[in-house]
Order: C-alpha cells, then sequence, then structure tokens
C-alpha cells in the first residue's frame, strides 16, 4: 500500500524479490506457505516437508492479500494465478463441505501409520504432526473468522477497475459492479472450463481477462461466432466487447513434481487438472 501510494520504485523492488522468492523457492504446490509449525513461518529455501507442513489456513489469506496488493502496483497475470491456485487448492481445503470445520493447518501428506511410532517417547517430547481431522474450535481460533472474511470479501479479488477498463480476474460466477459498468459472470469454471461474461451498461472499449496459466488455448465467441481478433499481453486478453462472449478454457492434464533441491525427497507428482491439483503417487512411482 505505502508502495503504491508514494510510487516507491525501491520499495516495489524489494516487494518484487520476496514474492519471487516465496513462490519461486518456499512455497508448496497448493499454495501453501509456511513450513514449520515452530514459528509459524517460511525457513531455508526449499525446506517444504510434506506431513509437518503447517501451511496455516491465515498464511493461504495473506498470500492472497499479498498478491492482490502486488497487482495493484503491476498489471501481470502471474498475480491472478496464485490468487487462484491458493483458492482452490490451499485455501479450499481447510473448510469442511458444510462449511463448520476448518483445518488450521494443512499438510500435504497425512500417514496414520506414522502417527504411533514414537511409542517410547513422553508425550511432551513427540514429533509434531498436523491433526488428521477439522474441527470446529481451536484454542487459537485465528483461522475460522479469517476464512469466513475471506469468503465474504472474494469480490475483492474477482474484478479489477483500470484507468480504461476493467480486468476479470478471477473466474467466479458473480454480479461484479465495476467503475466502468455492472459484469454479469457465469459458468463452470472449475469442472467444465467455459465462463460467459455479460454487461448491458459497460461503458469502455475493451475488456480484459485474465488468461489461467494452465489453458493451452482459449476460444472466444460472441453471438455464435469465434472471435480471434485480440491481443495477449502479460497474462491478459484483450478485446473488444459487445453484449457477451463465451469464454472456452480447454482443459488438460499436466503433471508436474519438485525440483531436486526440495529436501525432502518424497515430494509428491501431482495432476494438475484445470486449477485443482491432485496428487498421484510420489516422484519415483506414479499411481493413476
Amino acid at each position: 500500500d505505502m508502495a503504491l501510494e508514494n510510487g516507491d520504485a525501491k520499495l516495489k523492488a524489494a516487494l518484487d524479490r520476496v514474492f519471487t522468492d516465496i513462490v519461486n523457492r518456499k512455497m508448496y504446490i497448493t499454495g501453501g506457505v509456511g513450513s514449520t509449525h515452530t514459528t509459524d513461518s517460511c525457513t531455508v529455501p526449499y525446506d517444504l516437508p510434506n506431513m509437518t507442513a503447517y501451511s496455516e489456513s491465515c498464511c493461504a489469506i495473506a498470500m492472497i492479500l499479498f498478491a492482490t496488493r502486488m497487482r495493484r502496483l503491476e498489471c501481470h497475470g502471474r498475480y491472478g494465478n496464485l490468487i487462484e491456485r491458493v483458492l482452490y487448492n490451499s485455501l479450499l481445503s481447510s473448510t469442511s463441505l458444510d462449511g463448520k470445520a476448518f483445518f488450521y493447518v494443512n499438510p500435504l501428506e497425512i500417514a496414520l501409520e506414522e502417527r504411533d511410532r514414537e511409542v517410547a517417547v513422553p508425550q511432551r517430547k513427540k514429533e509434531w504432526m498436523p491433526i488428521t481431522t477439522r474441527v470446529e474450535v481451536f484454542s487459537c481460533s485465528c483461522c475460522p473468522p479469517n476464512i469466513n472474511r475471506m469468503f465474504a470479501s472474494l469480490a475483492d479479488v474477482i474484478c479489477f477497475d483500470g484507468e480504461d477498463h476493467a480486468y476479470v480476474e478471477q473466474w467466479i460466477s458473480s454480479k461484479v459492479a465495476s467503475a466502468h459498468g455492472t459484469l454479469e459472470l457465469e459458468g463452470e469454471f472449475a469442472t467444465k472450463g467455459v465462463m460467459t461474461v455479460r454487461s448491458s451498461d459497460y461503458k469502455a472499449k475493451t475488456l480484459a481477462v485474465r488468461i489461467p496459466e494452465w489453458c493451452r488455448k482459449l476460444t472466444v465467441r460472441s453471438g455464435g461466432t469465434e472471435v480471434t481478433d485480440y491481443e495477449r499481453r502479460d497474462g491478459y486478453a484483450y478485446f473488444a466487447v459487445g453484449s457477451a462472449f463465451e469464454l472456452t478454457f480447454e482443459k488438460f492434464c499436466n503433471f508436474l513434481c519438485g525440483v531436486d533441491a526440495v529436501f525432502d525427497r518424497n515430494f509428491p507428482v501431482v495432476c494438475y487438472f484445470v486449477a485443482q491439483k491432485l496428487t498421484v503417487g510420489n516422484r519415483d512411482k506414479v499411481i493413476l
């Protein structure tokens, strides 16, 4: 906020370095951050254990807030990509389907057979392990209200206003009142990769939409006719608007694994499907 308000280039450069360091060297594939429970923080680069990952739910929210403010400093799709990753993975896993129970920490692996191996060790000296089921109340219940607050403020990350036009950042079905007019987003983004954008009072001549990092092909239709005359720049597609557009994102499965520098050598192979990530095995053996 200070870098934006004061136009502080040095502070912006420092923030860039911090953001890049976290995303490239201290973040889990789920978008979770904070690998140690001892100080609820990041440690050295690539220290990303699976079973003892802290990856606190509040930290996931903090990364969304950090990326949101970085997006205000710089118009680039990488910030929206990170927000999407956290929303569909690290943050989403923290809450039960009925919205009544929560994880404080979000490990990448829960191995029940590891829980009772220290049978001769006093309870107070046993290795710390995260809980295995979501609970309604914690002794320090900071995460549940923060999660509720985050879901209640999703409108802050769906659409940004530029000087000349609006930017659609997150593909969430909604009705957004931008400075350039009301935008209606509707579709099944996470399951089918299809979204429709409509407006009856949009005043700008251009609309910019973020192209997800996993999208190999973006198909845009207006009135049933495919639109091919649009500009792609820094993770966004810019096109002249009509009354409605139908955007189709080509879905695909991509397999990712951690870099060799990661300390935990049993890091998973991840099936990267649309915005959600499913672990299907480990580095040496993939189980489909």
